[in-house]
């Protein structure tokens, strides 16, 4: 069989959804996911919210039962909060302002590492955010720090 063969079958049976799905076998994190807005960032504005889909629902909004408008993506024991920081601030400022609401994020689900997802100067912000509380608490709190421009 010609590879041009193979590539069409696969994406005919993608196509009729007979392939597994990517996130499917996907490793769930066990440490709360904590998101940080970029300059001028907002956490709802009219009720679209920043770190939302297509639709406005918070993207860490785990699924229960009976529940819509949620992301069934997610586990429904994963925590995830939504950091607010001074929107227009240098990165200074808003690296110590995150910090200081990640240790209140932690406290809050008990944790001792999170998960950081920064957008823009969010991305910014959670390296410095990262270095405090690696001084502050002498290991390294941030276990993934994705930056997302």
């Amino acid at each position: 069989m010609s590879a041009a063969k193979i590539a069409l079958a696969v994406l005919v049976s993608g196509a009729l959804g007979l392939a597994t799905q990517a996130h499917a076998g996907a490793a769930k994190t066990t440490y709360p996911v904590v998101f940080a807005h970029g300059m001028g960032g907002f956490n709802n504005l009219l009720g679209y919210d920043y770190w939302g889909d297509d639709y406005g629902t918070f993207v860490g909004d785990p699924c229960s039962l009976f529940e819509i408008g949620c992301n069934e993506d997610i586990h429904g024991d994963q925590k995830a909060y939504v950091a607010q920081v001074q929107a227009f601030q240098s990165s200074e400022v808003r690296g110590l302002d995150l910090a200081n609401d990640i240790e209140g994020s932690m406290a809050t689900a008990g944790a001792t590492r999170v998960n950081l997802i920064g957008h823009s100067q969010g991305g910014i912000d959670a390296r410095k955010a990262a270095r405090v509380l690696y001084e502050r608490r002498g290991y390294t709190v941030v276990r993934v720090l994705i930056s997302v421009s």
